[in-house]
């Protein structure tokens, strides 16, 4: 029985260990939305994929759908800049932009606006100056409650963002406490 080889870009939310060698990784797919993908045999040294599916990586991955869960078969990192831990405040707004997803994104269904606000994202944090990430971070939290019905639809630009920056924190912040998650 063969199984379909399915390839997408991803980004590794979290890794959690299973057994052994074996982890279960969440992750943020352009195809699937937020997944688990399991995979044995990488916490080994001699594992070839290792590097490519670390927490917070960027990566092509390609898994195959099993009987109840997806199972990792390839990876392979992406092109896309991630920042370096050294660069403390634009790997501390992305890592909060992945943990805003992995808590109020659920179950999986394909959502390329979600992947895409991200990644789009991630670009503008890598190309803001240090005095604007934590505008541009605000940015991408505001497109995402929007896109899921959190808060009210609105244009959100960086001058938006600028001007009503308090109101909008509140609001966000009060959408997610009615939320209860």
């Amino acid at each position: 029985m063969s199984h379909t080889v399915y390839e997408t870009d991803a980004f590794i939310m979290g890794v959690e260990l299973r057994g052994e060698t074996g982890v279960a990784l969440k992750v943020l797919t352009r195809n699937h939305g937020c997944i688990y993908v399991h995979a044995r045999g990488v916490r080994q040294m001699s594992s070839k994929l290792r590097s490519h599916i670390q927490r917070y990586a960027h990566s092509k991955i390609s898994m195959v759908h099993g009987k109840d869960r997806w199972v990792l078969v390839g990876a392979t990192e992406e092109e896309c800049s991630v920042p370096s831990p050294r660069d403390t405040a634009r790997f501390a707004a992305y890592v909060r932009m992945l943990a805003f997803v992995s808590r109020y994104v659920a179950g999986e269904h394909a959502d390329s606006e979600v992947y895409a606000i991200v990644h789009d994202s991630l670009a503008d944090v890598m190309g803001v100056t240090d005095d604007d990430v934590a505008d541009t971070e605000l940015m991408a939290i505001a497109r995402m409650c929007i896109h899921l019905g959190y808060i009210e639809e609105r244009e959100v630009t960086r001058a938006y963002v600028v001007s009503a920056r308090t109101m909008l924190i509140q609001e966000i912040n009060s959408a997610l406490r009615e939320s209860h998650l």
